[in-house]
C-alpha cells in the first residue's frame, strides 16, 4: 500500500511539474514577444493576421515591462482582421463579463508590413495605429500605445 501511494504521489508530482513548466514557458514566450526581446517577428502577415479571429490573452503597460511579474491577464476582447480590410472588434461588457458590450467594425490597412492603421471612414483619415511586434500562425503581439497586448486565435463569434 505504501509503495502504491508513493508511486501515485511521485507521478502526480511529475505531472504537476510538467504543467508548471509548460505554464512558465508560455509566460516566457508572451513576455519575450511583448518586450521584443528577440526582435520584431512577423511571418506571413496577410495569411496569419486574417486566418481567424484573435482573443486578447495578456498585456503589459508601457514603462513597466521589466520582468514576467509585469505580465497581466487581459480581458478576452475579440479582434477579427477580415480579408476585406475590416476589423470586427468586440469588447467585453464591464457589467456582464460573459458577454460583449461594444461591437465595432473599423476599416484598417497595413502600412509598411509592421503597422496596422485604423481608419475613420467618415473623415477618411487614420485615427490610431498599432505596431505589430510578433505574428505567427498561433500568436500575435501588438503595441497599442500605452499597452502591449498578446493574442491567441479563437473561434468566429457572431
Amino acid at each position: 500500500m505504501k509503495t502504491t501511494l508513493l508511486a501515485f504521489f511521485s507521478f502526480a508530482g511529475i505531472l504537476l511539474h510538467g504543467q508548471s513548466d509548460a505554464a512558465t514557458k508560455a509566460r516566457e514566450h508572451m513576455f519575450r514577444a511583448l518586450t521584443v526581446a528577440d526582435g520584431i517577428f512577423i511571418k506571413d502577415l496577410e495569411t496569419n493576421i486574417s486566418h481567424s479571429p484573435w482573443e486578447a490573452l495578456a498585456y503589459m503597460e508601457e514603462g513597466s515591462m521589466l520582468t514576467m511579474d509585469d505580465l497581466n491577464e487581459a480581458v478576452p476582447d475579440y479582434y477579427y482582421f477580415q480579408d476585406n480590410n475590416l476589423l470586427q472588434l468586440k469588447l467585453i461588457d464591464a457589467k456582464n463579463p460573459e458577454g460583449f458590450g461594444t461591437d465595432l467594425t473599423i476599416p484598417y490597412r497595413i502600412d509598411g508590413g509592421e503597422t496596422i492603421l485604423l481608419i475613420n471612414p467618415k473623415a477618411n483619415k487614420v485615427e490610431d495605429s498599432w505596431d505589430i511586434l510578433y505574428l505567427d500562425k498561433n500568436y500575435m503581439a501588438l503595441d497599442m500605445g500605452d499597452i502591449r497586448v498578446f493574442f491567441i486565435h479563437t473561434i468566429i463569434k457572431e
